[in-house]
């Protein structure tokens, strides 16, 4: 397994925390951000589950595993979740709607 290491440096001076002796640090602790790769060919269970279960053909696993991981899926994952879906049932004269 390949490790990647990811250093965030502080370009832009903070004078405030230089004079209080409160300077940020260099961030050198954190993993790169989990996104551009294929989970369906990252997760070996789940590909022996499928050989087990018979399925021999698994390009479209693959094909979905590519755009799950992609940064794209991951960022419309996270607005999901910031945005949950809201119910509506009746219009503006009080009629309803969701049982069109």
């Amino acid at each position: 397994m390949l490790a990647i290491s990811t250093v965030i440096i502080m370009t832009q001076p903070y004078p405030l925390a230089d004079k209080l002796l409160a300077s940020t640090h260099r961030v050198e602790n954190q993993p790169p951000p989990l996104e551009n790769y294929n989970s369906y060919t990252a997760d070996r269970v789940l590909q022996e589950g499928v050989k087990r279960e018979g399925i021999t053909d698994d390009t479209s696993l693959k094909t979905f595993g590519f755009w799950a991981g992609s940064a794209k899926a991951i960022a419309l994952g996270f607005d999901a979740n910031r945005y949950p879906p809201q119910l509506v049932t009746h219009d503006q004269q009080g009629h309803r709607i969701d049982l069109r």
